[in-house]
Formats: C-alpha cells, structure tokens, sequence
C-alpha cells in the first residue's frame, strides 16, 4: 500500500484475507512436510542451507554498505525521542 493515510475498509479486508491465505498455504506446503514427513536428514540438509543463504545475504547486505535513510518528521516520533533524550539517527550506514 503506497498512498497515504489509512487503508479503505475493503483494502484492510482483503489484506487480512491475503494473509490467512498465505498462512494456510505456508502451514500446508512447508511446515507440515517438514514437520511430519520426509527424512530428517535431508531436512536438516535443507534447513542448513537456508540458513547459509540468509547468512551470506545479511553479509552482503551490510558489506554493500546500502544507504539507508529514516525519516521519523511525519510521525512523532522524532519528538517522542527528543522527550527520551535519544538521538535521532538520519542515515544508519554513512557512505565514506
């Protein structure tokens, strides 16, 4: 959801829907395999490899030193930080 402002009704709707549906099919085709089926070997296996992927993608990540800039003006919480006497952080990776 891009625009601003709060989601429609049918919009709100329809994303709870998406969401049971991606959980049911999630719950379906990956969990209860893995839960229940299947070598557990194999499945060891590929919870290794998922686990190195997502690894080697957070290393990645942080090595590209990717610019990420928050901007907390429109919410209230740059006040609410002044009030808890914590910095506000503009960029969180600076380019050198």
């Amino acid at each position: 959801m891009i625009q601003e402002g709060e989601p429609s009704r049918v919009e709100r709707i329809g994303a709870v829907f998406i969401a049971i549906v991606l959980s049911w099919l999630t719950y379906r085709f990956i969990e209860k395999p893995f839960r229940f089926g299947g070598n557990p070997r194999i499945k060891a296996f590929i919870l290794l490899i998922t686990l190195l992927i997502i690894f080697l993608a957070g290393i990645l990540i942080v090595k590209s030193k990717i610019p990420v800039k928050i901007d907390y003006s429109n919410d209230g919480r740059s006040e609410y930080l002044a009030y808890l006497k914590i910095p506000l952080r503009m960029e969180i990776f600076q380019n050198n």
